[in-house]
């Protein structure tokens, strides 16, 4: 059941100019129209199965106010698609239900692997491994020796006609030792070198052997550096770095140049991602 009211006004709307020339505009209705309309519906619902319905309406709606009647009636059948619910079956009151014995459940106890290296923790005789890390049979890391070179270079410019050397380049030199004590089987090839002045050729030379020698003498006396590791050459002025005939040029070339090299094996637990030569 169900009522309900509704009214509807049309109105025009208008525009003229009055007598101070200002626009106006007016409205005035044209119609207007009310309805109180009521309405009343029964339906039934027949099931013929599960899947099958039958299924009819009837509804009447009536306008007070303009005095109509509107009818409706309405039959189907309804269809149920898709999967349905078993009926339900009675148990006979003096029969016992059948009791199904269920097969033991058997629980089988997994090792397990509490550090993910792929070794049960009943043999891991090394827990606690790394993920990244390479293990062996009883889980432990397997150690791999890698060998890491050395190579690095020293440069020491002298004044001219001199062979001792300057403070600035001590913190240089120590550099040298402290490398070369980190790799025991490392030596140096300690190069002497000279500008083309002087009094001759040979003077330039001793020169330059000198001044090898005073840097082989630094690290060997002040950082404990053994003297059988370490060369010395002296080139004179036949290898200039830079033109001779400019004072720039010149103190370029009064130099040591030095060549550490060496290298030393470190045994390390070898790593999924480690690249092996």
């Amino acid at each position: 059941m169900g009522a309900g009211q509704s009214k509807i006004k049309v109105e025009n709307q208008e525009t003229y100019t009055n007598s101070n020339g200002n626009e106006v505009r007016a409205c005035t209705e044209v119609s207007s129209s009310k309805d109180t309309i009521g309405n009343l519906g029964l339906g039934a619902m027949y099931r013929i199965n599960d899947a099958l319905s039958l299924r009819g309406e009837a509804s009447a709606i009536h306008n007070f106010d303009n005095n109509w009647w509107e009818g409706l009636a309405l039959a189907g059948l309804e269809v149920v698609l898709g999967c349905h619910l078993s009926p339900t079956v009675a148990v006979p009151p003096n029969a016992e239900p059948e009791v199904v014995t269920a097969p033991p459940v058997v629980l089988i106890e997994q090792d397990v692997d509490s550090d993910g290296d792929g070794v049960p923790d009943s043999i891991d005789e090394c827990p606690g491994t790394p993920m990244n890390v390479v293990v062996d049979e009883r889980g432990c890391p397997v150690p791999v020796d890698i060998t890491d070179e050395l190579k690095m270079e020293l440069r020491v410019f002298f004044d001219n006609d001199k062979s001792a050397i300057k403070d600035q380049y001590k913190t240089e030199i120590s550099k040298v030792a402290e490398k070369m004590r980190e790799y025991p089987n490392s030596s140096a090839r300690i190069e002497g070198h000279a500008s083309k002045t002087g009094p001759s050729a040979r003077y330039n030379q001793r020169l330059s052997e000198a001044r090898a020698v005073a840097v082989k003498s630094m690290l060997t006396n002040e950082f404990g550096v053994a003297p059988n590791r370490l060369s010395t050459v002296g080139y004179g002025y036949d290898r200039p770095i830079a033109p001779n005939d400019t004072e720039e040029g010149r103190a370029m070339n009064r130099r040591v140049y030095a060549i550490i090299t060496g290298d030393k094996t470190m045994t390390v637990e070898q790593t999924k991602d480690m690249v092996i030569q």
